[in-house]
């Protein structure tokens, strides 16, 4: 039996009309187009390659160097009836593999890396239609199983809730295997027939620069220090060099009114707003226009429309709404945590946060170990578990402290057995095979001890004096 057209192969455009297949529909960081025809070409050719034999709803995981090879498979999978579970390839190899296995996915070769698993596949639970990893607390990745109906309500409301414009130009920043590059940017440019623009795979801000401007890129949804970094990077050239965008959208974290007095500056034509949600809840939760003058920081806005927000007894931030996951996929009882059989379909998420007299939403930190860097969550234990796993380290505590942009930095205090000239650049080579580039600390400071207060827990307080101490290298601007 022929399954129904599913909502990730070509999605359904505005209107139910296509847009002429001569018109442009993606570009790559490496200035590599497509038309529609041509897009819906390459799907259709890379969905006939794909073999007959995997089972039916399988969970496929999908990994390439290209974001538009990526888009391509992802799209492909879909108009196939199999759901795709897209992977970052900045995450190592291992970690992709253990995902790939813990989906009891097939795997989609794109690149010379293998993704093969060697258990069997099982079938994605009824009414699945896309899978999306996420870090949990303890730096633990889990695969967030959404539905078919919140994808399309997040693909489909977007331009209710935001102004995107007729036929947009739409930027991408941020990993498609994110719900914020596939969900919030790369599935709606497609649905609402404008051009995907994907810079995602470049490294340097100067570089998501050029190709934002030489496609005038128009709309654009990226984390507060990414925004801060493309801000900073606009405010060193003319006016006339900097994309004439119109619609920004920050998400994912907090942001300061530094940054977006300098977002403001470097883009004064583009409206601003925030977005509050997650992988769970497939980006959806709150939005707000933004003022810089008038901004409180933390303030995330009211729920949209068809979602509701309370706070639990313990302070933390609960969700309910049509784009809440069905659960964690092969994971039952973190599944139970986070949607509680008590809990009346909410979600219970890691944020703390508060309502005011207005209904706002105001987002005041996280109950667990987890800090957002850019549009990545990293876990501070895990990145000490796998720096304290060095040879020559005896203790190793991660702490983030704010950095100069109003983002934060990682910063690792170490006591080890070794001289620190000695024992340093073979911990910088260690930590760079083994954590994401998300995941590097700034700085790397032996101690003789790590200070401890009276009741034998970690100072804090004293870790963060003297990480303010200790000069940080500016990055470098290529």
């Amino acid at each position: 039996m022929t399954p129904q057209r599913p909502a990730l192969s070509l999605p359904p455009f505005a209107g139910g009309v296509a847009p002429a297949r001569d018109l442009p529909a993606v570009i790559g960081p490496d200035g590599r187009r497509l038309t529609w025809g041509e897009l819906q070409t390459a799907v259709d050719e890379r969905a006939e390659g794909l073999p007959r034999d995997w089972p039916e709803s399988s969970v496929v995981a999908l990994s390439a160097t290209s974001s538009v090879d990526l888009l391509i498979a992802l799209l492909a999978v879909r108009s196939r009836g199999w759901v795709p579970l897209p992977l970052d390839r900045r995450l190592p190899l291992d970690a992709r593999r253990q995902l790939a296995e813990h989906a009891r996915a097939v795997a989609l070769q794109t690149d010379d890396d293998r993704l093969e698993v060697d258990d069997a596949p099982l079938p994605a639970p009824a009414g699945v239609e896309l899978v999306l990893p996420t870090v949990c607390a303890g730096g633990i990745r889990r695969l967030v199983a959404l539905t078919t109906t919140g994808v399309r309500r997040a693909v489909e409301a977007l331009a209710t809730e935001l102004p995107v414009g007729p036929a947009p130009r739409i930027g991408v920043v941020t990993s498609l295997a994110s719900a914020s590059g596939l969900i919030g940017q790369a599935l709606p440019a497609l649905h609402f027939g404008g051009t995907l623009i994907l810079a995602d795979t470049l490294d340097w801000p100067s570089a998501q620069l050029d190709v934002l401007f030489r496609e005038g890129v128009t709309a654009l949804t990226a984390g507060p220090s990414a925004l801060r970094r493309l801000a900073d990077a606009a405010l060193d050239r003319p006016p006339a060099e900097r994309p004439s965008l119109t619609l920004l959208v920050t998400t994912g974290a907090p942001v300061d009114a530094t940054t977006l007095h300098r977002v403001r500056r470097a883009f004064p034509g583009a409206r601003l707003f925030i977005r509050y949600g997650l992988t769970e809840s497939a980006g959806r939760g709150t939005c707000v226009e933004l003022d810089p003058d008038t901004h409180v920081p933390g303030r995330v806005g009211r729920p949209l429309a068809d979602m509701e927000i309370r706070i639990s007894p313990e302070g933390r931030v609960q969700l309910r709404g049509v784009g809440v996951m069905q659960g964690y996929l092969h994971a039952r009882s973190v599944t139970a945590k986070a949607l509680p059989a008590d809990a009346d379909g909410f979600l219970d998420t890691p944020d703390r946060g508060r309502l005011d007299a207005t209904g706002c939403l105001h987002v005041m930190g996280r109950t667990d170990d987890l800090v957002r860097r850019g549009d990545t969550l990293v876990s501070l234990d895990a990145v000490a578990k796998a720096l304290g796993d060095a040879p020559g380290i005896l203790l190793c505590h991660v702490i983030a402290a704010p950095d100069a942009r109003g983002g934060l930095r990682l910063v690792a205090f170490l006591v080890a057995e070794l001289p620190a000239d000695t024992l340093l650049p073979e911990l910088r080579r260690f930590a760079r095979a083994r954590l994401t580039p998300a995941e590097l600390p700034s700085a790397l400071i032996v101690l003789d001890a790590l200070p401890r207060l009276a009741e034998g827990e970690v100072d804090e307080d004293r870790l963060q004096a003297e990480a303010r101490r200790h000069p940080v290298e500016p990055e470098p601007v290529p």
